[in-house]
């Protein structure tokens, strides 16, 4: 087992089949009509293998049979050693069997609460951005959500991993981890601090909107019904944030940002406002001459709005 706490998270998927063909677990092949009816039930092979060798458990979650697979998951309980093996156990949320994918709602249940927040903060790095991308699965989904974000340590630690994280999907997997409450309270910090700009735009976006918003699928909408003419747009949910702080400082916060992402953020809150103050007009004048073509035209947006003038000659 100590290969396999090697393995980073993400590799959980592509490795399963390897895995299972590196250690031999292939089907046993029932020999007569009785050992069939057996399986249905509980395998005694796999029970007695399992039950003499718990680490075992971890193992068959890679198993081809999907008996074996399921047979592991009732049995497995207690921490995850490594990040490699949450997001593994998660993976069969999306197992092609339904009572594969059950036994494991169960196992997660069981485990995630008993593992070290580091290693399900490591492991929910990947699994948030992945499991969008997961059709199988069905109420599944909450319970992998509600296992990985339920706990403030888990959150901590993962607030803090978005943050500091110079590369990766971080904006992608702070959206999914939004549609729970548990990274409310780090948005502002994320807003302000967070390395990756789209990060910072995702968080100040959230909190001048004062709701979180994440795409759940997409639809078709007609361009010219009588035709036959549509394109796919994507369809959101929603749910609003508690305590996201004054818009107006916000504002001013995404207007000085660095980033040309989280001053467009902050310029389209100021649209959305339909007003703008003095003071916000004054941080906005200079932006009509922003380097970047986006901020000058949303900054033009909102001086018009307000009916002030440009930047001085």
């Amino acid at each position: 087992m100590g290969l396999l706490d090697a393995l980073p998270a993400e590799l959980a998927p592509a490795a399963a089949p390897e895995i299972g063909r590196l250690a031999r677990l292939q089907r046993f092949a029932p020999r007569n009509f009785e050992s069939l009816l057996a399986r249905l039930f509980d395998d005694p092979a796999y029970a007695a293998r399992l039950d003499s060798n718990p680490p075992l458990r971890w193992l068959f979650l890679f198993h081809f049979d999907g008996y074996a697979r399921e047979a592991a998951l009732r049995r497995l309980e207690g921490p995850a050693p490594s990040p490699f093996l949450p997001a593994a156990l998660a993976h069969r949320l999306n197992d092609w069997v339904f009572e594969v994918r059950r036994a494991a709602a169960g196992a997660v249940a069981r485990c995630f609460p008993a593992t070290d927040p580091a290693i399900l903060a490591a492991a929910a790095l990947f699994l948030l951005d992945r499991g969008r991308h997961w059709r199988r699965w069905g109420e599944e989904q909450a319970v992998l959500e509600e296992a990985l974000l339920r706990r403030a340590d888990v959150a901590d630690r993962l607030a803090a991993e978005i943050a500091r994280r110079p590369q990766g999907p971080m904006a992608r997997i702070l959206v999914s981890a939004i549609r729970r409450p548990a990274l409310d309270r780090h948005l502002p910090a994320l807003s302000a601090g967070a390395v990756q700009p789209d990060v910072r735009a995702a968080a100040l976006e959230a909190l001048i909107a004062g709701r979180a918003r994440w795409p759940t699928g997409t639809e078709r909408r007609w361009i010219d019904k009588p035709m036959g003419i549509s394109k796919p747009v994507a369809v959101y949910s929603e749910r609003a944030l508690a305590n996201t702080g004054p818009a107006d400082a916000l504002i001013r916060q995404g207007l000085d940002d660095r980033s040309p992402a989280v001053r467009k953020v902050a310029l389209s809150g100021l649209i959305a406002l339909g007003r703008a103050s003095e003071a916000q007009l004054a941080l906005v004048r200079p932006l009509a001459a922003d380097s970047n073509r986006g901020v000058r035209e949303k900054a033009a947006f909102v001086l018009g709005q307000a009916g002030a003038g440009g930047p001085s000659p």
